[in-house]
């Protein structure tokens, strides 16, 4: 064991001398760059002897690739707020809309008051006028109390099958390329919010509404009938006008308005 500790000592040793004589000779920079070259020399072949050609790997079949979807198509310039109303009537062409619909002024700034006040509750009426049904309201009186007449729901059935023809898709593709007036309007409103968030926020205010009561009765301190519930009779406007809507009627407004909120909350923002 000792003799073999001996030979290992005397061959570090010996190591040692040769590199610090040899070290001057040496040029670290010149080792360090001559050794991968001579490590590449020693590799290439012996140029006396032939080289065999290296095999070609046959390419591996490649599968076929899908085309790129083709790219949208651009978005096409919107015309000032003040001067929207032909550009917004061609488009509204597509849903075939009463006329008397569609020749309403200032179509995106109704839809904006709409929306600003249906979020608080409230019923534009003025801006909703030419929605009002034909038929007046009627009432019925049993036993001397008064009671609004069951056949008043179907006043609105016009209007409530005319919005159930229309693609909630389409008419949310509609809503999102109109989306920069529309900001423009509510934010003319005073509104912080943008037009969307205001959309969504009235739609989820409509979806909330409380079902029609049956046989409610009414009373008619002045010139309008109220509802003789003091609790009927507090709830918001917009609420009160979506119960006269009638049971039937309100359950296909509010599936309509689901179906184009899921829409409207998919689709991109214009920018």
């Amino acid at each position: 064991m000792l003799q073999r500790i001996v030979t290992i000592l005397a061959a570090v040793t010996f190591l040692a001398v040769a590199y610090f004589l040899l070290r001057d000779e040496l040029d670290p920079a010149t080792e360090e760059a001559s050794a991968p070259a001579e490590e590449a020399r020693a590799a290439l072949p012996d140029p006396a002897e032939p080289v065999a050609p290296a095999e070609v790997a046959e390419p591996a079949p490649r599968e076929p690739v899908a085309p790129p979807p083709p790219s949208p198509a651009p978005a096409a310039p919107l015309p000032a707020l003040d001067e929207s109303d032909p550009f917004v009537r061609e488009r509204l062409a597509a849903f075939d809309l009463p006329a008397t619909w569609v020749a309403q002024q200032d179509l995106v700034r109704r839809l904006a008051v709409f929306l600003d006040n249906a979020t608080r509750g409230e019923m534009a009426r003025r801006w909703l006028r030419f929605l009002t049904p034909a038929v007046a309201f009627r009432v019925v009186e049993r036993d001397g109390r008064v009671f609004a007449d069951p056949e008043n729901a179907r006043r609105f059935d016009p209007i409530v099958d005319r919005l159930g023809r229309i693609d909630p898709n389409r008419a949310a593709a509609l809503v999102a390329e109109l989306e920069p007036l529309l900001d423009e309007a509510v934010a003319a409103l005073g509104s912080p919010e943008a037009s969307r968030d205001v959309l969504l926020e009235a739609i989820d205010r409509m979806l909330d509404a409380p079902d029609p009561v049956p046989d409610a009765e009414l009373i008619r301190p002045k010139v309008f009938y109220e509802y003789a519930d003091p609790g009927l009779e507090s709830l918001a406007p917009l609420e009160k006008q979506l119960m006269r809507l009638g049971p039937r009627n309100l359950d296909r407004l509010k599936a309509w308005l689901a179906r184009f909120d899921r829409s409207l909350r998919d689709l991109p923002r214009r920018p």
